[in-house]
């Protein structure tokens, strides 16, 4: 018969390695890198995060300056860690609050929000096809398609 003492530290020993895991692999999704993409047509070659809100949300302007095409944020329709790091760091508001910016902005001066796509692929495909778009992707999709759209903004 095996010691009930025995498979209580084994089964310590596991739970503990499994919380060890995870918390590790959450630790890695919070810090990893976002960049801020455009087209690869676009003239801009950078931006700073104020600048970066500012067109993302259409504050000022709604045609980059560079090159007079429409300014098109593209968003993400869940909110995975990319999401959740250009809200908070470059945006500073809420899901809710981006939401009801775009519901006021709407209502007040017809300025459509954010298309919303499902993966970071579908944003570079976005970007891809429209001069004027602005997005966010992670790093480590960045380093796969480099050559389809210029990084303006890297935000850890």
């Amino acid at each position: 018969m095996i010691d009930i003492m025995k498979i209580r530290t084994i089964n310590i020993i596991i739970i503990l390695l499994l919380a060890g895991f995870f918390s590790s692999s959450s630790v890695k999704a919070q810090n990893e890198e976002i960049v801020i993409i455009v087209n690869n047509e676009n003239p801009v070659t950078d931006l700073t995060i104020s600048q970066t809100k500012l067109y993302f949300l259409k504050k000022i302007k709604l045609r980059w300056p560079e090159n007079n095409q429409s300014i098109k944020p593209v968003d993400r329709l869940e909110t995975p860690q990319e999401k959740q790091t250009f809200y908070s760091k470059v945006l500073k508001m809420s899901s809710e609050d981006v939401e009801q910016y775009f519901i006021e902005r709407q209502i007040s001066n017809a300025i459509k929000p954010p298309e919303k796509k499902s993966s970071d692929l579908y944003v570079v495909e976005y970007i891809c096809a429209n001069k004027g778009a602005i997005g966010y992707i992670s790093k480590s999709t960045y380093d796969n398609v480099k050559s389809k759209v210029k990084a303006v903004l890297y935000v850890k």
